[in-house]
């Protein structure tokens, strides 16, 4: 008898611990960053390769030289080419798509292009890429 009546207040005993336990950490706020934690994130930069890539998809308005302008939206963007700009065009391939590389040439209106850029100054975009979609 006496240590059935042992047992239950050990039960009860932890029973009690638990819910007192619950109920001091039931209004407890989750575990929140510290000031050193939000410092280091701050503090690191984003390596180049991470970044999102730099591109811009318009309709060609016009070409003047090694220029060709495109209509973004309502906007007009001017793109700088050079020699080392790089031409492709999507052609279709069976089910899919193929890019394969082409000519200045191909750049006219009205195709639809993405231009992939190292700069840009809002307006002028400096070409690394110019891609011909064919939809």
């Amino acid at each position: 008898m006496r240590n059935t009546n042992t047992f239950y207040t050990i039960v009860l005993l932890a029973i009690v611990v638990g819910v007192v336990w619950y109920v001091f950490n039931l209004n407890k706020p989750v575990l929140q960053p510290t000031e050193q934690a939000n410092n280091n994130q701050a503090n690191q930069t984003i390596p180049e390769a991470a970044k999102m890539p730099k591109f811009v998809l318009g309709s060609v308005s016009k070409v003047e030289g090694e220029k060709v302008f495109i209509k973004v939206g309502m906007e007009e963007k001017i793109i700088v080419t050079n020699e080392n700009t790089e031409i492709i065009k999507q052609i279709k391939d069976g089910e899919g798509y193929k890019n394969v590389p082409t000519n200045f040439n191909g750049v006219k209106p009205p195709v639809q292009v993405v231009v992939y850029y190292s700069e840009n100054s809002g307006v002028n975009y400096t070409a690394t890429k110019i891609q011909i979609l064919n939809f």
